[in-house]
C-alpha cells in the first residue's frame, strides 16, 4: 500500500508512528489542508516521501494508491469522494460521512470501480470485537446494553472561552455524537445490526452543540443505552447482558482492550497486547488488500452504512 495522507490534525500524529511501523504500507505523501510547515515537520520525523500542498495533484499521482482521509468531519464525504474520482483506494477517518446519503454515494461509487474503501473505526478490527460477536450466542437472549466513553476534552477550555474549535464547531459538524459516542454506537450496532427507533437526549452548549450525550437504541427485545461525553470525565466501559449472562468491556469501547465474559459455565476473557488501538485496523486493511478480500471489505461497508443511518436517526432528534 502507497499511502497518501491528507490532514495533518491529532488523529495523523497518533497515526504515523502506527502506520510507519507497518512493514506493508509505503509512507508516499501527506497533504497539508492549510499548514504545510506542520506537514513538513511530519514529513522529515517520519521520512514521508513527499510534502503537496496540493490535493487534487497527490491523487492524481501514480506514487500513491490508498488515501488516507483524516480531515475535519465535515469535509470527509469531498476528499474522499475526489480520492476515488481519480482511482484512489481510502481509508476514511470516522466518521465516515456525517449523513447516510454522503455514506451510501461512496460506498456505490467505490464499488462500482472497484476500489478499497475502509472505515478506520479501530473498534472493528479487533481480536476482542470478533471474540464479543462469538460470545453472544453464550449469554442467552439479549436484554440490555450500556456503553460509556466520557472524555473531558483537552479543547473544551478553549471552547468554554468562545473560541470554538472544529470538535465544538456546529458548521464542521462536531459534537459529541460524531466525535466519541459514535464508538458506542458503533459497538452496539457491530453487534446488533439497526435499532428499531432511537432517541438522543443532549447536552447543549452556547452554539447548540453536543457537548455530551445519551443515545438511547431500541431492539425487538433489547434496549441499549450509550453515553459520550466531552465536557466531563468517568471511567469508560461497556457491558451486554443477555438472561443467561453478561459480556464486559473494560476501558474505552474504542480499544476493546479487555472483553470478558461471564455465564453459569465460568468466566472466559481475552485482552489485547500492548500494541496501539490503530495497528490492528492497519494490519487488517493491508491483508483485506493483498489478499483480495473484496467481500469482506464489502460486509464492513454493511456495518458502516448501518451506523451512519442510525446516526441520522439519531441526529434528527
Amino acid at each position: 500500500m502507497k499511502l497518501g495522507i491528507i490532514g495533518t490534525g491529532k488523529i495523523v500524529e497518533e497515526a504515523l508512528p502506527v502506520l510507519k511501523a507497518n512493514g506493508y504500507i509505503q509512507l508516499a505523501g501527506i497533504c497539508a489542508v492549510n499548514n504545510k510547515d506542520k506537514a513538513t515537520l511530519l514529513a522529515r520525523k517520519y521520512n514521508i516521501n513527499k510534502v503537496y500542498v496540493d490535493y487534487d495533484a497527490m491523487v492524481a499521482s501514480d506514487d500513491i494508491n490508498f488515501v488516507y482521509v483524516a480531515v475535519v468531519n465535515s469535509a470527509h464525504y469531498e476528499y474522499a469522494r475526489k480520492a476515488l474520482a481519480g482511482n484512489k483506494n481510502v481509508i476514511l477517518e470516522k466518521p465516515f460521512t456525517t449523513n447516510l446519503r454522503d455514506a451510501e454515494s461512496l460506498i456505490d461509487m467505490a464499488i462500482r470501480r472497484k476500489l478499497y474503501l475502509f472505515d478506520a473505526t479501530t473498534l472493528y478490527h479487533t481480536p476482542t470485537f470478533k471474540f464479543m460477536q462469538k460470545a453472544l450466542s453464550r449469554i442467552g437472549k439479549p436484554c440490555l446494553a450500556h456503553a460509556n466513553y466520557s472524555q473531558r476534552s483537552s479543547r473544551y477550555d478553549r471552547y468554554l472561552r468562545g473560541d470554538v474549535a472544529p470538535a465544538f464547531s456546529t458548521e464542521l459538524e462536531g459534537g459529541s455524537l460524531l466525535d466519541i459516542n459514535i464508538y458506542n454506537i458503533s459497538l452496539v450496532v457491530g453487534l446488533f445490526g439497526m435499532p428499531t427507533s432511537t432517541k438522543y437526549f443532549a447536552r447543549r452548549g452556547y452554539n447548540g452543540i453536543d457537548t455530551s450525550g445519551v443515545a438511547v437504541l431500541n431492539y425487538p427485545s433489547l434496549v441499549a443505552s450509550c453515553i459520550g461525553a466531552k465536557d466531563s470525565d468517568s471511567p469508560s466501559y461497556a457491558y451486554i447482558q443477555g438472561d443467561a449472562g453478561r459480556i464486559e468491556v473494560e476501558g474505552r469501547p474504542s480499544e476493546l482492550r479487555k472483553v470478558r465474559v461471564i455465564t453459569a459455565d465460568g468466566a472466559e476473557e481475552m485482552e489485547l497486547d500492548n500494541r496501539h488501538r490503530m495497528s490492528y485496523e492497519f494490519d487488517e486493511m493491508v491483508i483485506i488488500y493483498s489478499g483480495v478480500h473484496y467481500d469482506e471489505m464489502r460486509n464492513l461497508l454493511i456495518t458502516t452504512k448501518n451506523v451512519i443511518q442510525t446516526l441520522d436517526m439519531l441526529r434528527e432528534e
